[in-house]
């Protein structure tokens, strides 16, 4: 994506806002929380959203071949608002995917599993990524661009389509959310404020800095 930018003449300000747009488009988790709280459907949600959100990427990938270079923003700026769309439906996915397994999958062994399929999803994405960076120099320009993004598209949608086989489980019964009510909650827990005031500025400074770390790289 950094290089894809780079040739659709994205500027540092352009850039830096190519990678802020999905982080603030993380907002949506909260009222995609209270839906999915209230309806329990986390299947649908997820799916629907969730294919929709990687289709996105089709789409992503062939913006140079349907849209003209002149104006020379125009394509740019329509790989930003495609992006922001992806990204607020994908919002669905995590408030979607979280509780749902954690009423499919047993206590006793939950750790082992948390464990276990992010060691899978570690070995898959380093054979990705080298296998990314051979497409991206064997195929150059647009076409290796529409290639990589393209085919990230289809294999993220073949992923949701395999939780259509995955049985939709639900530990209680929908509940009314209170949005003002569970943000007081939020700050009477200290430890779990604690954990959240850590885990927000981790993220906003692994975000200021990573989002520049490939473009100053390359």
């Amino acid at each position: 994506l950094t290089k894809y930018a780079a040739a659709l003449g994205a500027s540092d300000f352009v850039f830096g806002l190519l990678t802020a747009i999905p982080l603030a488009a993380g907002l949506v988790q909260i009222p995609a929380a209270m839906l999915v709280s209230r309806t329990r459907m986390r299947k649908r949600y997820m799916l629907t959203y969730g294919v929709a959100s990687r289709a996105m990427w089709l789409v992503i990938g062939l913006v140079p071949f349907f849209l003209p270079a002149d104006p020379s923003w125009l394509r740019m700026w329509s790989v930003i608002f495609l992006i922001g769309i992806s990204a607020a439906a994908g919002s669905f996915i995590n408030v979607s995917f979280t509780p749902w397994m954690a009423d499919l999958v047993p206590i006793s062994i939950r750790g082992r599993w948390i464990s276990g399929r992010d060691r899978i999803i570690s070995v898959i994405a380093m054979g990705i990524g080298l296998f990314t960076a051979y497409l991206l120099d064997r195929i150059p320009g647009y076409p290796g661009y529409a290639v990589v993004l393209c085919l990230g598209g289809a294999l993220g949608i073949a992923d949701m389509v395999c939780f259509l086989f995955v049985k939709e489980v639900n530990s209680a019964p929908p509940v009314k959310v209170d949005l003002l009510k569970v943000t007081r909650q939020i700050f009477k827990d200290r430890p779990f404020f604690q954990f959240m005031l850590f885990w927000t500025l981790w993220c906003l400074t692994a975000n200021i800095g990573n989002a520049y770390m490939g473009r100053y790289a390359l």
